[in-house]
């Protein structure tokens, strides 16, 4: 072999370990930091199959005060869709509950997709407790909601509105419902 062969070869060798990279980093799930909108454009709505259920939720250390108040909204879940969609247990590809730092108001959730864009995990990190039990249940809820792979709902008196009250009692809507039973259905 001259020395242009070798060359040549690892020249080769090179780009194919750089294209094993890039196809590796385009199937591996990403955080939804992206505009869920322009997601949803190209994948329809974010959906975990039905296969996957029920997800589990454990709580990293710091979140204690929210475990009553977490299990309330994973058994409200639960009984609107009538079938285990949340558990809570632990193990590796649990669904982390953990606090917001920083942010005493609002609770965010972080989804994770794969190529097919399927919810392959999530992680929810939930603010300083609100003063109100109602408060409290209404963020765990509407945070569950967007675990579930819901986004947000126009109507004030939904579980998924933008922002969730702490005096009135949010609802989780029918059409959430609805929506969510036929995606598991389909997928089960």
């Amino acid at each position: 072999m001259t020395k242009k062969d070798i060359l040549i070869a690892i020249i080769l060798a090179l780009s194919i370990a750089v294209l094993a990279v890039i196809v590796i980093d385009l199937l591996s799930p990403k955080p939804a930091e992206v505009d869920r909108g322009f997601l949803e454009e190209a994948c329809g709505p974010l959906r975990w199959r039905g296969v996957d259920l029920p997800i589990a939720l454990a709580f990293d250390p710091g979140t204690v005060p929210w475990a009553d108040t977490v299990r309330e909204a994973a058994q409200a879940w639960n009984e609107v869709l009538k079938l285990e969609a949340f558990r809570l247990r632990e193990e590796p590809r649990a669904v982390r509950v953990g606090s917001a730092a920083g942010d005493s108001s609002h609770g965010k959730t972080i989804l994770q997709w794969d190529a097919s864009c399927r919810i392959v995990g999530a992680q929810v990190k939930l603010p300083a407790l609100p003063e109100t039990r109602v408060g409290r249940l209404n963020v765990a809820e509407h945070e569950l909601g967007h675990v579930l792979g819901l986004a947000h709902d126009g109507s004030e008196r939904s579980i998924m509105a933008p922002k969730v009250g702490v005096s009135l009692r949010g609802t989780i809507l029918e059409t959430d419902i609805a929506l969510l039973r036929i995606t598991f259905d389909k997928e089960g």
